[in-house]
């Protein structure tokens, strides 16, 4: 049954079991391609399992039945960012932005954006909130000390690698998948 597929495909996706999950929202599309948001969990299993290039696709066609489709639109920005389309990208991720303006996951990839595209000013300071936030997350505190060395502010910058650094311990001594 199409929908058993569809909703266990989404329940392994949370699993982290993308290969399985994959195979299970694939069959579901080839049955019935028009079930609402069948598109955005396909392009999330292919995505999750490295096919970058189908995972843009599918996201494509979510959004071509609905635009205001969040996940859509943020993997399909982060999918073409990590491609270096920054135009693309920024459309995409501005749409997340503007449906889920507090979404850490958004907020980060459009301070990437901005960081790539120079503005450094703006995305450190994007950055500062979101390390604000939540200040266990890694990947904002190792751009926030890049970004601080290219604004010529070494001392923030040096505090910034030690805080990458206490986290790169803190997350080396619990192990992998804690």
């Amino acid at each position: 049954d199409v929908y058993k597929r569809q909703i266990a495909g989404a329940t392994l996706l949370e699993l982290n079991e993308y290969e399985q999950a994959r195979q299970d929202l694939e069959q579901a599309l080839r049955l019935k391609p028009s079930l609402p948001g069948l598109y955005t969990v396909v392009g999330t299993a292919r995505d999750k399992t490295g096919d970058a290039k189908d995972a843009e696709t599918a996201f494509r066609e979510a959004l071509k039945s609905n635009p205001d489709d969040f996940e859509a639109n943020l993997y399909l920005g982060a999918i073409l960012y990590k491609r270096r389309d920054i135009d693309g990208a920024k459309i995409y991720l501005d749409r997340a932005l503007h449906l889920k303006p507090t979404d850490s996951m958004a907020r980060y990839e459009a301070a990437m954006v901005k960081s790539t595209s120079g503005d450094y000013e703006t995305a450190a300071h994007e950055l500062e909130l979101l390390v604000k936030d939540d200040p266990d997350w890694l990947e904002p505190h190792v751009e926030l000390a890049t970004l601080y060395y290219r604004l010529h502010r070494p001392e923030d910058g040096a505090k910034e690698r030690q805080i990458v650094e206490s986290l790169t311990a803190k997350q080396q001594a619990q192990g992998p998948g804690k």
